[in-house]
């Protein structure tokens, strides 16, 4: 589930005056703080190029913004239904292909986010090349190993945003089905789901967030080593995190933004989908882009031929 994360201390430099993205950003709101930074006379934080980067290199990560873009455009109306049908119209995507464009102008956007997958936006944004980042969870706990939380701030992703993660599943004719099973279970329970949060990653079970008497008991086994401790004996993990232990942001921030997020399109010719939907993307990246209306179409033709309607 993206975030979108802020430099706290470029605003503070650009004489902004609230700081805290956790209430939420808006689109214009982000590009109004970008102008901010970049104010004609203002000295600019070293290292600084542009307002936001992201992860539209020629992979998921182009769909997922893509799809974002598409939701947020639409009000929610999604590329395929619930039975994997293709049911978008012209329209829809000519409207989330100005969508897209607009999150994605030049004036504000890093110009190497065209190719840039997750490892390549988060060290620009880490190196202070832009103020506004969209990323993963597990991006909060990284870049607090050498961001304070003074520089550091983070709120949802303004619009809709996709959910992200992995699913697990059990082949039918397993011959290790119990095991199988059981290994799930384990993966998959309210101790594991905690300590996959209290890992800096969005966990699947609301306990985590919510119930303080369920904890990561294995931060506690007896002669563990433990993952974020230095050889020094002291503590690596400079993560902010609330009287629990958990992330500091993911009851008041992570969590209602879950429930908010979206699915990507249902469907189980996923690959072809993904395949045909960022590489038409792709052209909007161009040196010689085509309009919207020109690109819908094309896009309409496309994914008609890969999925069922």
């Amino acid at each position: 589930m993206p975030l979108a994360t802020g430099r706290r201390d470029y605003l503070k430099q650009a004489h902004v005056q609230d700081t805290d993205l956790s209430k939420g950003i808006a689109w214009w709101q982000l590009r109004d703080l970008t102008d901010a930074v970049e104010a004609p006379g203002r000295p600019r934080p070293k290292g600084y190029e542009k307002g936001w980067t992201t992860q539209l290199g020629p992979y998921e990560g182009r769909t997922v913004n893509g799809v974002e873009a598409f939701l947020s455009a639409t009000d929610g109306i999604g590329l395929t239904d619930e039975g994997g049908r293709y049911t978008a119209t012209v329209q829809q995507l000519t409207d989330g292909l100005a969508e897209l464009r607009a999150r994605t102008q030049g004036p504000y956007t890093l110009g190497d986010a065209v190719r840039s997958d997750e490892a390549e936006s988060l060290t620009d944004f880490a190196d202070g090349r832009t103020a506004f980042l969209r990323h993963w969870p597990y991006a909060y706990r990284t870049l607090h190993q050498s961001l304070s939380d003074a520089q550091l701030g983070v709120a949802p992703l303004p619009g809709r945003a996709v959910l992200g993660g992995q699913n697990l599943a059990l082949a039918g004719s397993s011959q290790r089905a119990d095991k199988a099973r059981e290994l799930i279970r384990f993966l998959t329970n309210k101790e594991s789901e905690r300590c996959l949060l209290d890992a800096g990653f969005a966990a699947t079970r609301e306990s985590a967030y919510t119930a303080d008497d369920v904890t990561c008991g294995a931060a506690r086994t007896p002669g563990a080593a433990s993952p974020s401790a230095s050889p020094s004996g002291e503590s690596a993990d400079h993560m902010p995190r609330d009287d629990h232990g958990r992330p500091e942001y993911a009851r008041t921030i992570l969590l209602p933004a879950l429930r908010r997020a979206v699915q990507r399109p249902r469907t189980p010719f996923y690959g072809a989908f993904t395949q045909t939907f960022a590489t038409e993307l792709g052209r909007l990246f161009s040196d010689d882009p085509p309009g919207d209306a020109e690109l819908a179409a094309d896009l309409d033709n496309e994914l008609r031929k890969v999925l069922p309607d």
